[in-house]
C-alpha cells in the first residue's frame, strides 16, 4: 500500500513539473512557439508519460490556466478559488441584488481569467498588484452604487477629486442594512 501511495505522490509530482514547466514556457515564448518535446526534455519525461497525464496540449493549457485562475481567485483577499467564492465577494458588495451578483459573477471571473492569462506573458509582479487594486476598486465601487444609489462621474479635475473621495468616504461610512 505504501508503495501505491508513493507511486501516486511521483505521479502528481510528474504532473506539477509538467504544468510549472509548461507555464514558464508559455511565459518565454508564448504558447505556440513552446513544443511538448522541448517541455518534456526539460522535465525528462518520455511522451508516453506526458500522455499519462494530459490528453494533448490543449489539456495541459487548461490545467495551467486552472492553475493561474485558482492563484488569481485565492490572492484576491485569500478566497477560496471557486465560482462560489466570487460570488460571495459579490454578495458582500452588492448585498441587496442578489439577481445582480448572479449575472456579475460569470462576467467578472471570465475578465478575470482573460487578465490572468494577459498578464502570464510578465514575470514582475507590477501587473499583478494592477489587477488586484483593479478589483478591488471594482467591487468597491459597485458597493458604493449599491449603497447610494447613484453612478459617480469619473474626476476630470482636482475639485472633482476631492469630491469624489468625500464621495467614497461617504459610502464607506454608510450603515449595512
Amino acid at each position: 500500500m505504501a508503495s501505491g501511495t508513493s507511486r501516486r505522490e511521483r505521479g502528481e509530482s510528474t504532473c506539477q513539473r509538467l504544468i510549472a514547466t509548461a507555464r514558464r514556457h508559455w511565459q518565454e515564448r508564448g504558447y505556440e512557439a513552446a513544443s511538448i518535446g522541448g517541455i518534456l526534455a526539460e522535465v525528462g519525461l518520455a511522451r508516453g508519460g506526458f500522455y499519462h497525464h494530459f490528453a494533448d496540449k490543449r489539456a495541459l493549457f487548461e490545467a495551467v490556466r486552472d492553475q493561474v485562475e485558482a492563484e488569481v481567485l485565492s490572492w484576491m483577499r485569500g478566497v477560496e478559488p471557486r465560482r462560489a467564492a466570487l460570488q460571495a465577494r459579490l454578495e458582500r458588495a452588492l448585498p441587496d441584488d442578489p439577481a445582480g451578483t448572479a449575472a456579475l459573477a460569470p462576467l467578472l471571473l471570465g475578465a478575470l481569467e482573460a487578465a490572468a492569462l494577459e498578464l502570464a506573458d510578465q514575470p514582475d509582479a507590477d501587473g499583478w498588484r494592477q489587477l488586484h487594486t483593479s478589483v478591488t476598486l471594482l467591487l468597491e465601487g459597485l458597493r458604493l452604487v449599491s449603497l447610494q444609489g447613484m453612478v459617480p462621474a469619473v474626476p476630470k479635475s482636482a475639485e472633482e477629486d476631492r469630491a469624489w473621495q468625500t464621495w467614497q468616504r461617504r459610502g464607506a461610512s454608510t450603515p449595512r442594512s
